[in-house]
């Protein structure tokens, strides 16, 4: 068996609600869909986001990634066996240096490919199951306070048990929204912070992270994620020791070498993997293993991803000893149309059917309608 055909489609898909950040607001998903095909007809759809320039320092755009695909990482895997995915990587990086969204699309193809022509989901390709129900948890943007609480209370109802809000943009707003949230879900229910690097990128004050940190530690918050710039591993580690709240390293982590510095300087303690940055679901099992070897615990997913990315993610999750809940593999629940249909999402948890590969209903037509280059 092999691979005889790689192309990649560059989508825009629209979301239902616009969802902003610290220093991006998303509208709607540009990401980028490949299909795969080999000699013996078995094909592999791959899915990877393409992340707003305020957080990726590769730069990589949704154009870009198209025509690396088709134009050199696509042609570089022509004649492999599909099921070679080490070798399909190592061929990539010869050709192309960086590009990680592009190679993941590539690499999740690869693996829906393997499942498929093997008749195993991907999570057996990885070593698991060990779960395959996934718990989710419910992600929002910013919002007036009201707002935001209201739909605070509507996951709440839909059996998420889970919240996680944007913070960093101003003190006393951050404050006004955690004192409401706590008024209306309770002290019990868990609640988490995600800065963006907003102490960097929007204050430009790094330094003060420490006492904005404190000051929403008394609502009681479960974890703070990314707080200064992801290049600042100094400071991370500088708030990793001052702040009893677990503090995620997100935006820091792209390449094995990131986690394993974030490890050795004590930058994180708990290290975020989103498969669109280390290059598919290969490089996100080494720096799993990585972070198990090290004792520190990871988390998965992302929330602004489409069906296929999110549904490799669950894969990924359900594999992983190391794993710690809940995922944050929920960005197709935010979208109004996508290139393959909802995932098993219900009360909370996304449910993986043991289909094989990476169990996804493709879309063709809606690739067609949806496409942008």
């Amino acid at each position: 068996m092999k691979i005889d055909h790689v192309r990649a489609h560059a989508l825009a898909l629209p979301q239902r609600i616009t969802y902003k950040m610290s220093v991006a607001t998303y509208s709607q998903l540009r990401t980028v869909v490949v299909e795969v095909e080999t000699d013996e007809g078995h094909l592999g759809v791959g899915q990877a986001s393409i992340t707003a320039p305020a957080y990726s320092p590769y730069g990589e755009t949704l154009e870009g990634a198209v025509h690396a695909i088709n134009e050199v990482l696509g042609p570089a895997i022509l004649g492999l066996d599909p099921l070679a995915i080490e070798m399909a990587h190592a061929s990539m990086q010869r050709a192309m240096q960086g590009n990680p969204s592009a190679k993941t699309a590539i690499d999740l193809a690869l693996h829906d490919i393997a499942g498929n022509a093997l008749g195993v989901p991907v999570y057996s390709l990885l070593g698991g199951p060990l779960r395959t129900e996934i718990p989710l948890l419910a992600s929002i943007g910013f919002f007036p306070t009201e707002e935001m609480v209201d739909l605070a209370v509507e996951a709440a109802t839909q059996g998420y048990q889970v919240l996680k809000i944007r913070v960093g943009v101003e003190l006393n707003t951050d404050e006004a929204n955690l004192a409401a949230l706590r008024k209306r879900l309770g002290d019990e229910f868990s609640i988490s912070i995600d800065f963006k690097q907003a102490l960097s990128e929007v204050h430009g004050r790094p330094d003060q992270a420490i006492g904005y940190i404190r000051r929403l530690e008394r609502y009681g918050i479960d974890t703070v994620e990314q707080p200064v710039a992801g290049w600042d591993f100094e400071n991370m580690a500088r708030i990793c020791e001052a702040i009893d709240t677990p503090i995620i390293a997100d935006e820091s982590i792209w390449t094995l070498q990131d986690a394993q510095r974030a490890i050795r300087m004590g930058a994180g303690d708990i290290i975020k993997i989103k498969i669109m940055k280390t290059c598919g679901l290969l490089g996100a099992k080494k720096m799993a293993a990585l972070c198990e070897a090290a004792g520190v615990p990871l988390i998965i997913g992302h929330g602004i991803a489409g069906a296929i990315q999110n549904a490799a993610e669950a894969h990924l999750a359900a594999a992983l000893p190391n794993w710690k809940a809940p995922g944050e593999m929920n960005g197709f629940l935010k979208l109004e149309r996508d290139a393959a249909a909802p995932l098993d999402f219900d009360n909370g948890a996304l449910r993986l059917s043991g289909a094989p590969g990476l169990g996804v209903s493709f879309i063709r037509s809606e690739v067609e309608a949806l496409a942008v280059a």
